[in-house]
């Protein structure tokens, strides 16, 4: 049976949540929230529903969604978190991959690691100093590092390279506050803004490719979706690069801030790492499985579906706790604590299945680097984890701010 309802907007679901995830594996694989959804909790459960046709992303699906339009009505966010749910459709989703996965591979972006080196060293060595607040050498990793490092990263494989990173941020930033359903009234009118301009120079950057074809992720889109067989207008296009653009920068950030404060909290492993350069690879597949970013996969239920001795109806809401699954001990002997060399690793902080992240190739390549960079820089590095500040979503958790000295 599910235990009484779980309401996730509680402060301790940011701070501590696994406690809390701990409590419910515990008492069952199954729960519901607060708000009537179902929330999966158990490592064999989740996986099953990533990897199921019967249930996936077309939130449309959801019991409710016409009338409540959660992601705001008319608007520009509506309009292009409804294109992204069109390309996952089964019927589509396996040539959108087809066309995207390619840019986003290890193999692919080899060709970045010395300029994201570069870049990375370039902003390490200017935080302290870019900090107004610095004192003794202390800085917010996240404002100096963490954010701006993966929206570098992005523009380079996509190739956004003729606009500052300071803009691009600032549209991340505005646009990103808008991904969960319900956001707040001022949030959404910046983001109808940055949603605009980006829109806008992202159409300008398909036509130049199609003019003057280039070997990058927009060259790529555009070479592979031309003539009358075209598989994607150009609205659709415009949707799927804001979509690779978004969904990485905060994904990748967190995982920067979340390995920082998993290392700081294992030391051992801080020196493991730091006598074995050679194990970052292995280590970034630990930081996923420990402390993800992504914390819970939303998804709609397309087909009843039996879980746990409970059916889910059509258009049921469900959420999928990665966070959950991935400290799940059915799965992972000693889950609770980081070890850098675990293997096997069958984590599920990039999802599974169909759905999976498309950009996993580049994402690892980011946080390798990263994490190689800050190791250069700042050997042993310092937080006190009490100051640290989270971030305010339900489906994501990393550090809002995180002070090193």
């Amino acid at each position: 049976m599910p235990v009484h309802p779980v309401d996730l907007a509680e402060p301790a679901w940011r701070s501590d949540p696994f406690p809390g995830w701990a409590r419910l594996r515990a008492a069952g694989p199954l729960h519901r929230t607060v708000d009537g959804a179902w929330l999966v909790v158990g490592h064999r459960e989740v996986d099953l529903l990533l990897r199921t046709d019967r249930v996936g992303k077309d939130l449309r699906r959801l019991r409710g969604y016409a009338d409540l339009r959660p992601y705001g009505r008319d608007g520009l966010a509506e309009h292009y978190i409804e294109q992204w749910m069109g390309v996952r459709l089964p019927e589509v989703h396996a040539v959108w991959r087809s066309l995207v996965t390619p840019g986003f591979t290890r193999r692919s972006v080899a060709g970045l690691r010395e300029r994201l080196i570069q870049t990375a060293d370039d902003l390490l060595a200017a935080a302290p100093a870019a900090m107004p607040s610095a004192v003794g050498g202390s800085f917010d990793l996240m404002a100096s590092f963490a954010r701006p490092f993966p929206v570098v990263a992005t523009a380079l494989a996509l190739g956004l390279t003729d606009v500052g990173v300071e803009r691009l941020a600032g549209w991340s930033r505005a646009i990103t506050a808008v991904l969960e359903p319900d956001a707040e009234p001022a949030a959404r009118r910046g983001a109808e803004t940055a949603l605009a301009d980006l829109a806008d120079y992202l159409r300008v950057q398909l036509d130049d490719r199609r003019r003057r074809p280039t070997d990058d992720v927009l060259g790529r889109l555009t070479a592979g979706n031309t003539g009358p067989d075209a598989a994607f207008d150009d609205d659709q296009l415009v949707a799927t690069v804001l979509l690779l653009f978004l969904s990485g920068n905060d994904t990748v950030a967190g995982l920067i801030g979340n390995g920082v404060l998993a290392l700081s909290a294992f030391p051992d492993q801080q020196d493991l790492l730091r006598g074995r350069p050679d194990l970052l690879p292995l280590a970034v597949e630990e930081i996923l499985r420990f402390d993800g970013p992504a914390c819970i996969a939303l998804r709609a239920v397309y087909q009843p579906i039996t879980i746990a001795g409970h059916d889910l109806a059509a258009g049921d809401t469900l959420l999928l706790a990665l966070a959950a699954a991935n400290r799940d001990p059915g799965a992972f002997p000693d889950p609770d604590r980081l070890r850098i060399d675990r293997r096997p690793n069958r984590h599920l902080g990039f999802g599974a299945g169909p759905h999976a992240c498309v950009g996993t190739g580049l994402a690892r390549t980011e946080a390798t680097l990263a994490l190689a960079a800050l190791h250069r820089h700042i050997p042993r590095p310092r937080c006190d984890p009490a100051t640290v500040t989270w971030s305010d979503e339900q489906y994501q958790r990393y550090p809002q701010t995180l002070i090193l000295t």
